[in-house]
């Protein structure tokens, strides 16, 4: 964690439970879970400049939020699909990546198992950990993959000025402006085709080859 000295080291791993390790002066660690989720915890967001503050995310959708003051875990949300027009009851996305954005900390974007990466704020979360459909504030996508149901997120990343880096399993690398998002609900919304036409007049400037 950020300004402790090395001396608070937050894990996860695929034992499903998030740790912090103290290390003590003559060199011995001392380690207490501070929460566990029901799949494989991949990534944690430590809150930019923040010794207090991080977020978890793992393969049974919920992102979890702790305070490392009072040794607190928060449960905020399971992260679902967006339902389409069969009606079919939304689905857990198992998560792989959560990233803060560093020009506003209430800001987290997360990716997983389907196509969208989806943006938040912390303060619209309740943290009852009830479906999230109605709390994104956000999405984004290239517009060839939506709706594919072929490709997953791998990992995010924000950049100084809050554009989005993407990457994809098998696919590019796309960077996003904020302006460049579907809106909260990316396959009802009115305004996605304008969303769309935008996103493939600009997404080639955007595509990084690895």
């Amino acid at each position: 964690m950020p300004f402790t000295n090395d001396q608070k080291i937050v894990t996860s791993a695929a034992d499903r439970k998030v740790r912090l390790g103290q290390v003590l002066g003559d060199g011995r660690v001392i380690t207490k879970m501070l929460g566990e989720h029901q799949g494989s915890v991949h990534e944690l967001a430590v809150e930019p400049g923040s010794p207090h503050i991080l977020y978890s995310c793992g393969e049974d959708g919920l992102v979890q939020h702790f305070d490392l003051r009072n040794m607190s875990a928060r449960k905020l949300f399971y992260c679902t699909t967006f339902a389409e027009r069969s009606k079919q009851p939304p689905k857990s996305v198992a998560l792989n990546a959560i990233v803060i954005d560093p020009r506003n900390p209430n800001h987290f974007a997360l990716g997983g198992s389907d196509e969208y990466a989806r943006l938040y704020d912390l303060r619209n979360c309740r943290g009852d950990a009830i479906t999230s459909s109605n709390r994104v504030l956000d999405t984004f996508c290239p517009h060839h993959l939506i709706q594919t149901h072929n490709f997953h997120i791998t990992g995010l990343a924000f950049s100084n000025s809050s554009e989005l880096l993407i990457t994809y399993r098998d696919e590019l690398i796309y960077l996003f402006q904020k302006n460049m998002g579907l809106g909260p609900s990316p396959l009802t919304d009115c305004g996605n085709l304008n969303s769309h036409r935008f996103t493939q007049d600009t997404e080639t400037q955007q595509q990084l080859k690895g």
